[in-house]
This record gives C-alpha cells, sequence and structure tokens, in this order.
C-alpha cells in the first residue's frame, strides 16, 4: 500500500537496506556453507523489498533517485528533492559482494532483476554461467528470460549494474559472453532500451574491446559477431565526436587499405538517424536555463514522443481523419497516431 511505503521511507527504510548490504560481505563462508546460503537469501531479501518500495511509488523514487545532466545548454531533472540514499551508496554497498565469487551473481542479478523489475531475473547469471561453454544451451535458457527483458524500467540500477561489471567483464569470459548476449537482446528489443544503454556510454568500453580482439578474431568467432552486432546498433543511434573520431581513424590501415569490419561500423555511423536526445519517464520534467536566451531557440526544439494506447474512450463523440468510422476506430491503437478527436 502506497501509505505503507510511505512509512518505511520515512522510518529510513532504504538506509536500513544498504547499511545491511554493506555488512554482508564479513559473514561470507565457505562454498556450499550455510552462512554463504544465509548471505544469498539476505541480498535477494533486501533487493525484494527495495524493488516493492520502489514500484509504482513516485516519493520514493524521487527520494532514492536523482538524475541531472546537461544536453545543448538545457537541465534535464527527473526529481526535485535532495539525494539522502540513491543509486551511488547502492553501488559501493554491493562492491564487496560482487568481488566475492560466491556472492557475485547472484547480486548482479539483483540488480539486473531491480533494474526491470522483474525478480524472475535473479538466477540470470548464475544459471547461463552453467551453461557455458555451450554457447547454443546458454541461448535455449536465455529465452526463458527474455520475457522479463522487455524494458528497463530503473536506468539508475541498470548503471550501476554496468559500473560493477566493467570490472571484470575482460577476465571472466563467461560473464563477458552472458553479458554480450543481453546487450544484444536490449539493443534489438526496444527504442527505449537502445536510448539508455546509449546514455549509460557504454558504446566506447565496447567499441575499445572490439578493436583490440579485431585482428585475432576468427572468422567463425561468436563473441565478436555478437559484438559486432550490438555496435552497430549503438552507432546507428548515435556516437560522440570522439566515438566517431576514433572509428575513422581505425578504417584505414597502416598500408593504406581499408577495413572492411570499421567500413560496416563507419556505414551504420551515417545512417543515425536519431539526435542528441534524452528519454523522460515517469514524474519528470525539462528545465531550460539560460542568462542570455530569453525565447527557445531560433533553429527550433525538436520533442519526440514514443506512446501506446490501450484503451479509446466510446462516447457521444464524433471522428474524423482516415475515413474511418467511430465504430472501426475503437481499438484501432495501430493507426491511433493519425487519428484526431473533434467536437
Amino acid at each position: 500500500m502506497p501509505e505503507t511505503k510511505d512509512v518505511f521511507r520515512s522510518s529510513d527504510g532504504f538506509l536500513l537496506l544498504v547499511h545491511v548490504l554493506s555488512t554482508l560481505s564479513t559473514t561470507i563462508g565457505r562454498r556450499g556453507s550455510q552462512s554463504t546460503r544465509d548471505v544469498v537469501a539476505c541480498i535477494k531479501s533486501v533487493f525484494t523489498v527495495a524493488s516493492e518500495a520502489l514500484k509504482g511509488h513516485t516519493a520514493n523514487l524521487e527520494f532514492f533517485e536523482v538524475r541531472s545532466f546537461t544536453l545543448d545548454g538545457c537541465t534535464v531533472m527527473t526529481s526535485k528533492t535532495k539525494e539522502f540514499i540513491g543509486y551511488s551508496s547502492l553501488s559501493d554497498a554491493v562492491n564487496p559482494l560482487v568481488c566475492n565469487a560466491l556472492t557475485a551473481d547472484v547480486t548482479l542479478g539483483c540488480l539486473l532483476a531491480l533494474s526491470f523489475g522483474d525478480f524472475s531475473l535473479v538466477e540470470f547469471f548464475s544459471l547461463l554461467r552453467t551453461k557455458l561453454p555451450e554457447t547454443e544451451a546458454m541461448d535455449t535458457h536465455f529465452l526463458e528470460f527474455a520475457p522479463g527483458l522487455a524494458s528497463i524500467s530503473l536506468p539508475g540500477a541498470f548503471n550501476v549494474l554496468w559500473s560493477l561489471i566493467l570490472r571484470t567483464v575482460n577476465t571472466d569470459r563467461a560473464l563477458r559472453l552472458i553479458v554480450y548476449r543481453l546487450l544484444e537482446h536490449l539493443t534489438h528489443s526496444k527504442h527505449r532500451n537502445l536510448a539508455i544503454l546509449s546514455m549509460q556510454n557504454i558504446l566506447p568500453h565496447l567499441f575499445k574491446s572490439w578493436k583490440a580482439n579485431l585482428s585475432i578474431a576468427a572468422d567463425d568467432d561468436k563473441e565478436h559477431r555478437i559484438l559486432a552486432k550490438i555496435l552497430r546498433h549503438l552507432f546507428e543511434m548515435g556516437a560522440s565526436i570522439q566515438d566517431s573520431r576514433d572509428l575513422l581513424q581505425c578504417t584505414a590501415k597502416h598500408d593504406g587499405t581499408v577495413d572492411a569490419d570499421m567500413l560496416e561500423l563507419l556505414r551504420s555511423s551515417a545512417k543515425s538517424r536519431w539526435p542528441q536526445h534524452f528519454s523522460l519517464d515517469g514524474c519528470s520534467a525539462i528545465a531550460m536555463s539560460s542568462t542570455e536566451m530569453k525565447t527557445l531557440p531560433a533553429h527550433g526544439f525538436t520533442f519526440m514522443v514514443s506512446y501506446s494506447i490501450c484503451k479509446i474512450p466510446i462516447v457521444s463523440k464524433s471522428w474524423a481523419g482516415l475515413g474511418l468510422a467511430r465504430k472501426d476506430a475503437i481499438g484501432a491503437t495501430q493507426v491511433a497516431q493519425h487519428i484526431f478527436w473533434v467536437q
């Protein structure tokens, strides 16, 4: 209930959860020991409580998450409150758990579940790791988790997950294959997921890894092919000036020839149809501040929105547009953007 979640926040519930996570690493025992099983169970319980406290509760989300960044002179903010306990505190608390091999996968799985608001994903990393190096078996079990990987609901939690993954992904091949499979799915699934990945600054790290292994990758290297697919989608979404410059420099080889793989990425970058963007979700606002500008820029301001209509009300009004009768318009979500309402 909303009242219960309010009491949880005002009673320092989030502070307690972070404190519990920060102390769990000192009680981890040996593999398979009762103390280790208790720690794993406690990690899952803490994240479950945190997810329930945040889900659909605006005040708790504003309390826990503060995001502010600058875009072409505009400050984009999604909270009006001071950050007391947030994602930075969460990251510090779980870092020792990720550094321990006995709790790393379950902690990453809990962060993934928190990001998507679906706790069927808790065993994502643990289960898929057991299916490697058989990539076909991993792909089969990945499909079982796919329904829960619909849309990233808490980008801040995903950012914590990604920052922790970066610390070991280069030395942990099993984790790297799982992460690449996850990113491949997310870049293909929804535009919002792709936008969030783009804003998380994932592209530079992946591009650096791809360049480092380019000379030794075989034609049938599945890891290399998956990474190439991910990079193509991210470059199509848009890249920074520095990333584009690095790509151009790598396209030409020292012998004067052109690298075919780099050229393919360059073509994807040239297809970019999305300007620099931001993603708003839930209670969000755009704040524009300038000491010189009194109105919006003379060259204009573009606002693009993705939406879906679940239900069209049945009332005594007339429909116009596309020659659709009123009875035909009910439920016609797929063409709703072409229909307008008149008195």
